[in-house]
């Protein structure tokens, strides 16, 4: 929700490439040559910050997550928006910015390895859990 309002702001800039969709190698690779990444997507707040790429995060869809020092908070306010459509004020702050990720946690696959293990020895059955998603439920 929103998007509209954040493409409008575009079509009025200079110098700025809107892309709606892309496969996610291809999107990886162009987030790590990015300026920065305007939006609401949590990819600003858990890709982002490994990159030393700045988010500018427009609305209040990630508020209360873990963030890096790369993430810059407009909220609703256009007039913020329109302050930090400038490329270089967008590449003095990516200067700054550490590369530090939140969510980039050592020994993560040992955990997960570790789980599984767990899960088989005592038996549990994970094709047992169901998921309720709106109306759609799986098995």
């Amino acid at each position: 929700p929103g998007y509209k309002k954040i493409l409008q702001l575009f079509l009025k800039a200079d110098n700025w490439k809107v892309i709606n969709n892309l496969a996610h190698q291809e999107y990886l690779s162009l987030l790590k040559n990015a300026a920065c990444l305007i939006g609401n997507t949590s990819s600003g707040i858990r890709e982002a910050p490994s990159y030393g790429v700045p988010f500018l995060n427009f609305g209040y869809r990630q508020d209360q997550r873990e963030r890096g020092d790369n993430v810059v908070d407009l909220g609703l306010n256009e007039n913020n928006f329109q302050k930090w459509l400038n490329p270089e004020k967008i590449a003095k702050f990516k200067s700054k910015l550490s590369k530090q990720n939140p969510y980039k946690k050592r020994g993560a696959s040992l955990s997960i390895v570790n789980c599984l293990e767990f899960t088989y020895i005592n038996k549990f059955k994970l094709s047992d859990k169901k998921f309720v998603h709106n109306d759609i439920k799986w098995k």
